[in-house]
């Protein structure tokens, strides 16, 4: 799996593949608010541990992990040095004219937590459940507001033939036979799922 295939469904059998897109994208929002909301030392390892877990038990490996880390690598590592260097308070150090503050190395560390561990909640969502399947429990979800003037899209028929996608990635240590086999398939009409 390669870094442009983040989110991108991996087919498994895992207790987080057989949830409903609804409870997914509920847990979803719970875990980012607890993120968000998460202002005490103790709380950041709790829920990093309660993602990791979840993270196993869909059974992604520690490879997609890492991934959906690196992903947002280079936004956390700016973000970082823009937090340490320009935010103000008491020095820790000098460098030039740039201070590094308690506050800053405060912030820093907290702004790269929070993207980190958004960047692998949304992962994961995406990983296991695909992309149809995560739009059409959104607007089952949302559809009770319909009625509130919540603009929800209805999703139209799908009709056959019409898109043709290529199937998903295989599970992490399964056989894989590489993309000639996936286009071949789609081309001929004989593989990949019809949208």
């Amino acid at each position: 799996m390669s870094p442009t295939t983040l989110g991108r469904y991996v087919a498994a059998r895992s207790p987080v593949h057989d949830l409903a897109p609804e409870a997914k994208l509920l847990a979803a929002g719970a875990l980012m608010g607890a993120v968000f909301l998460a202002d005490r030392a103790h709380e950041y390892p709790l829920l990093a541990g309660a993602l990791g877990l979840i993270w196993l038990s869909a059974r992604l490996g520690a490879r997609a992990g890492a991934q959906a880390l690196a992903a947002v690598g280079v936004l956390v590592a700016v973000s970082f040095t823009l937090q340490v260097l320009f935010t103000p308070g008491a020095p820790l150090a000098q460098l030039g004219p740039l201070t590094l503050s308690r506050q800053g190395l405060f912030n820093g560390l907290t702004l790269s937590y929070r993207l980190a561990m958004l960047s692998a909640i949304a992962g994961l969502i995406g990983m296991t459940t695909p992309s149809g399947a995560l739009a059409e429990g959104l607007t089952r979800l949302l559809a009770p507001l319909r009625p509130l003037g919540v603009p929800v899209r209805r999703h139209p028929e799908r009709r056959p033939g019409v898109l043709r996608v290529p199937p998903p990635l295989p599970a992490p240590g399964a056989a894989h036979h590489g993309g000639q086999g996936v286009m071949r398939g789609v081309v001929a009409g004989g593989g990949g799922r019809v949208l």
